[in-house]
């Protein structure tokens, strides 16, 4: 697996398999205003709308690309997973980083999904 940010129209992430880096289709998809999460072409959260989620859904096995050239620092337009102070793990948009209630969110405990503040 690896993380990539392309550019369609608009920002998004994308969670993929390298031999699918050309199908947009495919994999976890976060859109460039952080309002709806897709996997494989399927809707997941949209903000917009009422939704319900049930069942278990998992995902094993996955890493992250990163650079090698660097090992710290920012890049403007990208994605970050960060942990804050409060133990909360963020997947957002690194311009978001600092803002509450942006992007997805697992609290410290591991019991609440929230995304964009709204808890899923």
């Amino acid at each position: 697996m690896w993380l990539q940010e392309y550019q369609v129209e608009q920002q998004y992430l994308s969670i993929i398999t390298m031999d699918m880096v050309a199908d947009h289709s495919v994999g976890l998809s976060i859109n460039g205003d952080s309002s709806k999460i897709t996997f494989n072409g399927n809707e997941l959260v949209n903000v917009g709308t009422d939704q319900t989620i049930t069942g278990r859904k998992t995902f094993v096995d996955t890493t992250l690309g990163t650079s090698s050239t660097s090992t710290s620092g920012e890049i403007d337009g990208q994605w970050t997973i960060i942990k804050r102070n409060a133990g909360e793990l963020y997947i957002c948009r690194t311009a978001d980083q600092n803002i509450d209630n942006r992007g997805l969110a697992i609290s410290a405990d591991g019991n609440t999904l929230t995304f964009n503040g709204r808890v899923l």
